[in-house]
């Protein structure tokens, strides 16, 4: 189904590579637009929140073989749209093993919301924990996934607080409104990638 995109409302999507790999990961997050910023100066806003230190995408946070590698945002206004694309080549700095690529940190949008169409998620590539910090049930320890959850925290109080760019779950049919996020929880179970193989 196309999604609607109303006016005063985005997205941005963040793109990360794997050396090695011929894929390309992307998540999205609806925002918005409330301060009517130009897409050049929302995608500045929501990478700030996201790569910032603190954030959970710092480079110090994203293990070596990782690149983000760019982000896109495209807004409406007055039924115009309008689309900024940023390309970067910035490799993580940290240096201990991580996840393997078939595992993804799944992150929910919570909205408080009842219904399926309010719910949302990304599905994080797996470059922050280490092996060590996954059973080999998939739960990761405790502390670690705190950790992780600040970072999380600290990057949606940014988009609120500061950016000004209010995440929300857009929605393929035009008479629903947008709902808003009111937080990201990263779930204690890793979740799996599957690639699809042709013969």
């Amino acid at each position: 189904m196309t999604m609607v995109l109303p006016n005063g409302y985005g997205f941005y999507r963040i793109k990360f590579a794997l050396s090695g790999s011929s894929h390309t990961s992307m998540i999205t997050v609806g925002v918005e637009n409330s301060a009517t910023l130009s897409a050049t100066a929302v995608g500045n806003a929501c990478r700030a929140a996201f790569f910032s230190t603190g954030r959970p995408f710092e480079l110090n946070k994203i293990a070596t073989g990782w690149s983000y590698v760019g982000d896109e945002t495209n807004i409406m206004e007055a039924g115009v749209e309008t689309f900024d694309i940023h390309t970067v080549s910035n490799a993580g700095t940290k240096t201990a093993a991580a996840v393997p690529i078939n595992a993804a940190v799944l992150v929910t949008k919570s909205t408080g919301v009842a219904g399926r169409r309010n719910k949302g998620r990304f599905f994080v590539p797996p470059f922050y924990f280490l092996e060590a910090d996954v059973n080999m049930a998939g739960v990761i320890d405790a502390t670690p996934l705190a950790a992780y959850q600040t970072l999380w925290d600290a990057a949606y109080a940014d988009m609120i607080g500061v950016a000004n760019v209010n995440p929300v779950i857009l929605h393929s049919v035009s008479e629903v409104a947008p709902t808003p996020v009111t937080g990201f929880q990263v779930s204690g179970l890793m979740a799996t990638q599957r690639r699809r193989m042709r013969r």
